[in-house]
């Protein structure tokens, strides 16, 4: 097996190109070129976006999620190696979380296809959130260098709830206000404290709004959360949905597979079904 590597040196795993060299030559896997992730890799990628190619992408879900929208509407089929801290979209695939274990499964595995999310054509592999949560990622963000983590997440929880605001998000043509929301690929359930899935085929989007629109009920829904999923159906309102759009006065904070960045109003999130070729085990 030929694959181009695509590495990020900065992940979870913080694994060189000369140790991946190695993991990958111990699988027999031959690497004929590799592009470290940076400024610009994204042009050099597409080169390499030919049919049936195989793109061995090794990082965290933000990285997969990154080189999965280059990959899309192409011919070419990601090898999505585990190598940062949650790996979220590698478990819900059933691969193997260290590298070697990894590169093994894929030596048996065939090409197949899956769901992706989008955000005004923008994909993502896991779910994207709006409000709370993708607010106080991008303060901490700000005061985490000079400041440290802890520190920087309380100031930046002050913040995000100083700056509170709801958001209308449109399903079916029905609108409804609320502070917080999330949006998954395919079907997620509220198991204990996290949200989890079963399927990347079933070809729609989870959405999640919190029920009102104060800070109270933000609040009491994050209680609900802590006292387990019993709680929570009176607090949050589940949909699945082919679309949904979300609007409102200002520009949003848009959480991204863990990533966030600042997007217009109104933003489309849809789910493209079958849009990704990856190889995975049948």
């Amino acid at each position: 097996m030929k694959v181009i590597l695509v590495y990020n040196p900065r992940s979870g795993s913080h694994a060189s190109l000369r140790e991946l060299r190695q993991l990958f030559s111990d699988a027999a896997i031959e690497i004929s070129d590799h592009i470290k992730i940076g400024q610009g890799f994204e042009s050099t990628l597409k080169r390499h976006l030919k049919k049936d190619a195989i793109i061995a992408a090794v990082g965290g879900d933000g990285t997969l999620s990154n080189i999965a929208n280059l990959i899309k509407d192409t011919e070419a089929i990601l090898m999505p190696v585990p190598g940062g801290t949650l790996n979220h979209f590698t478990k819900d695939l059933g691969i193997p979380q260290s590298i070697p274990n990894a590169l093994q499964y894929f030596k048996h595995a065939q090409k197949t296809k899956v769901d992706i999310a989008q955000i005004d054509g923008k994909a993502f592999i896991n779910n994207s959130s709006i409000g709370f949560y993708s607010d106080t990622l991008f303060e901490r963000e700000a005061h985490e260098k000079q400041l440290g983590k802890w520190p920087a997440m309380i100031i930046a929880t002050v913040k995000a709830l100083i700056r509170y605001r709801t958001y209308k998000v449109t399903i079916d043509d029905k609108v409804y206000s609320t502070p917080l929301v999330f949006i998954g690929n395919n079907k997620y359930a509220l198991r204990g404290l996290a949200f989890q899935r079963s399927t990347l085929t079933d070809g729609v989007l989870s959405v999640y709004i919190v029920r009102g629109k104060s800070r109270l009920t933000l609040f009491l829904a994050f209680l609900s959360l802590l006292r387990g999923q019993k709680n929570l159906p009176k607090k949050l309102k589940f949909f699945t949905t082919k679309e949904v759009t979300i609007s409102t006065k200002r520009a949003l904070r848009v959480s991204r597979d863990g990533e966030y960045e600042k997007m217009s109003s109104p933003l489309h999130y849809e789910i493209h079904e079958l849009g990704l070729n990856i190889l995975q085990k049948q």
